[in-house]
Order: C-alpha cells, then sequence, then structure tokens
C-alpha cells in the first residue's frame, strides 16, 4: 500500500494551507499513489465522463506546481519548471510543434536519459494550452526580480527555439513576437 503520496500532499498542503490545504494535499497524493492523478481510469462508467477526467486540461496543477515552488522559495524548480513549460508553449503557439523546434529545446537543456520521459511528458501537457504563458512568465519574472541573468538566459533559449523553424532571413510570426514581447 503505498502511502508516500498522501503523506507528502497532506505536509505540503497543510504547510500551505493549514488543515484545509491538508486535505486538498491528501487528497491529491492518494490520486498520484493510485496513478490517476494524470491516467485516469478507463473503461466502463468512466467512458462517459472522459472529457471531464481528461488530465489538467486547465493547466491548473501545473501552475499550482509552479506557485508552490515559488511560495518554498525554491527558485532553481520554478526557474526549471518554468523554462520548460516556456518553451513549450512557445514552441506550440505559432503552429504544431516540429522536429527542428524539439532539437533547438534539447540543445539548451541537457536532461539526463532517465529523466527525458518526465520532461517530454511535463512538455506536452505544457504545449496544450499557448494562452497562459503569461502567468508562468509572470511568476519567473516576480522570483527573479533581482537577478536578470537567469532571465536573459531563458530569453535567449526562447528566441533559438522561436528561430528553429524558420528560414533564414524570414521573421518571426506574430504570435511569437508577442509571446517573446
Amino acid at each position: 500500500m503505498a502511502i508516500w503520496g498522501k503523506v507528502f500532499g497532506g505536509v505540503a498542503g497543510f504547510a500551505m494551507g493549514g488543515p484545509v490545504g491538508a486535505a486538498l494535499g491528501a487528497a491529491l497524493g492518494h490520486a498520484a499513489d493510485k496513478g490517476t492523478l494524470l491516467n485516469p481510469p478507463t473503461g466502463g462508467w468512466s467512458d462517459r465522463f472522459a472529457a471531464r477526467t481528461n488530465p489538467d486540461p486547465s493547466g491548473a496543477a501545473t501552475f499550482m506546481a509552479a506557485k508552490l515552488a515559488a511560495a518554498m522559495g525554491k527558485k532553481e524548480q520554478l526557474y526549471g519548471l518554468s523554462s520548460v513549460i516556456l518553451c513549450a508553449k512557445l514552441a506550440k503557439c505559432d503552429a504544431p510543434v516540429n522536429r527542428k523546434e524539439i532539437d533547438a529545446f534539447k540543445l539548451r537543456f541537457r536532461v539526463p536519459d532517465e529523466n527525458m520521459r518526465e520532461l517530454g511528458r511535463l512538455f506536452d501537457m505544457a504545449r496544450q494550452r499557448t494562452d497562459d504563458f503569461e502567468a508562468f512568465a509572470g511568476e519567473l519574472g516576480h522570483a527573479y526580480a533581482t537577478e536578470k541573468q537567469p532571465l536573459e538566459d531563458l530569453l535567449g533559449i526562447l528566441f533559438a527555439i522561436a528561430r528553429a523553424d524558420l528560414a533564414k532571413g524570414e521573421p518571426l510570426t506574430k504570435e511569437e513576437t508577442r509571446f517573446l514581447h
């Protein structure tokens, strides 16, 4: 019987929101223990409610993870999480993500092979919506308000991804320009 998700969720929830947060955290931990947090059960009656059980269609869990990292003062985790999310959203904002954009991302983020699956899952979840990028950028900008170098580095990576699928001399699309602005 897996209990670590419940324990971790309950403690983190209590630290963030008191008893109500502990209850919510334990419930999320329970879903993580069962493996249904991101992969809803299939078959039987649950197929009728498939639209309701799509994993995080609004990106709320991902945004809450970023908020939690920021609130706990974990700037490095916030930077890593937000960087991957912003790169995925930028790659998707102008058209479907293509191999050149993925290769540009992988070139700049050297991730161990054993973590590539989780990174790919986060990238895929993040690119489902592109209209919410400003919330992630805002959290990152707030956390690094006094340190501009990490933000400049990330902006350089974002420009490289935006330029990856363009032929030489072509301008960025208006969606990419808006995103980068």
